[in-house]
């Protein structure tokens, strides 16, 4: 018994992946329900079918960005550069993609089971790595991204920060302004978030070294 092959249909245009991939070409401070639809080619009618709105397109478009995210692997460095590895990859993705940073630190209730999954396998994969609690090693990661990601968020949405640093090594009046121009260390964003980041995780790991300490005594 034959039957006539099936006719290829029109393929979809208002996809989960579509979605995302116009969402990450806007950008995602871009990425509404108008400027999404008109990305594709449809009516703000048709990609209401689809979506629940504007908040549904940013949620799709940042799992997109986070996504495509390619974490430093653990092992390959000691724990101190590594997370500084982690800090310097994020701060790249928030400056390749605007707002990402933002909607991470102040959205991260509404991540996917997805996401959740991946970064509780990336922490459990520090945690093996390095020998340490998951407990410790998903708080060491949650307070280095969330530096970097609060801090390019601050720092780039407004298209960095704005020295004066030649003008302010000549105040002598503001003696320890003006020293801190003369460290050169200091001069460049990049630079500066590099040294601030591992003060942080300098920090971070006696704090927890010392809590190690407290364990054994008690």
């Amino acid at each position: 018994m034959s039957s006539e092959p099936r006719k290829p249909g029109r393929p979809k245009k208002i996809t989960r992946d579509a979605i995302a991939t116009a969402g990450r070409r806007l950008t995602l401070p871009r990425a509404t329900v108008a400027g999404v639809a008109e990305e594709l080619g449809v009516g703000v009618r048709a990609l209401y079918k689809h979506t629940n709105g504007i908040n549904d397109i940013q949620v799709i478009t940042a799992e997109a960005i986070f996504a495509s995210w390619e974490a430093p692997v653990p092992g390959e460095a000691p724990l101190e550069v590594h997370l500084l590895e982690i800090a310097l990859s994020l701060r790249k993705l928030a400056i390749e993609n605007p707002g990402i940073a933002g909607f991470l630190v102040r959205n991260s209730h509404e991540t996917s089971p997805e996401v959740q999954r991946a970064m509780d396998a990336h922490q459990q994969s520090v945690a093996a790595a390095y020998q340490l609690k998951l407990a410790h090693s998903s708080l060491l990661i949650a307070a280095v991204a969330e530096h970097a990601l609060a801090v390019t968020d601050v720092v780039h949405s407004h298209g960095g920060r704005v020295r004066d640093v030649d003008r302010m090594l000549e105040r002598a009046d503001l003696p320890a302004l003006s020293a801190a121009a003369r460290e050169t260390q200091f001069r460049r964003d990049e630079e500066f978030f590099e040294f601030s980041t591992q003060a942080l995780v300098k920090g971070l790991l006696a704090l927890l070294a010392d809590d190690e300490r407290d364990e054994a005594r008690n």
